[in-house]
């Protein structure tokens, strides 16, 4: 209980642990955490926010260690939708620069960028904001590099949000 910077704890083979924070914030707060371990482990992490009339939307995130070069991951800003990214710099020695395609729902290129992130370094975006040509439309973004994590969330127009799985190649 309480906060804390650092957790450490043994979890018996097949066992578990749930680790919840108070959840008493007022405002969002973004933060990630690192988990290190001399054995498998597996594990979810589920995020929640409460709207201002008492419902929550949650995520769900694997804890998975197996990443790829490249993740694909679909994305929705239609019809008042929005699609918003979270992406992790795994990497404690060097930034990272991404390199990012956007496609529309035929897989056509719209447009390419460069993300760049310091080391351990994390950026959250809105697609629409970050690309512009995503706007009002359905599609892929496609992200490659090393090295890194991602996470994709849907708003709906009234606040309510749900995770979307990246496919890793």
């Amino acid at each position: 209980s309480g906060p804390r910077h650092e957790y450490s704890d043994v979890i018996p083979g097949w066992g578990v642990r749930i680790i919840q924070t108070a959840g008493s914030s007022k405002t969002l707060l973004e933060g990630w955490a690192l988990v290190v371990s001399t054995q498998p482990v597996m594990g979810t992490v589920v995020f929640r926010q409460r709207g201002a009339t008492g419902l929550d939307s949650e995520g769900a995130v694997q804890v998975d260690a197996s990443t790829g070069d490249k993740v694909l991951l679909p994305f929705d800003n239609t019809q008042g939708l929005v699609t918003a990214l979270a992406v992790l710099n795994q990497s404690s020695s060097s930034s990272l620069s991404l390199f990012a395609v956007v496609r529309d729902e035929q897989g056509q290129p719209l447009m390419s960028s460069f993300l760049s992130l310091p080391r351990y370094g994390r950026g959250t975006f809105a697609m629409p904001e970050r690309f512009p040509a995503s706007q009002n439309l359905r599609g892929t973004i496609e992200l490659s590099g090393s090295h890194f994590s991602v996470l994709g969330l849907q708003f709906t127009p009234l606040g309510s949000f749900t995770s979307i799985t990246p496919l890793w190649e």
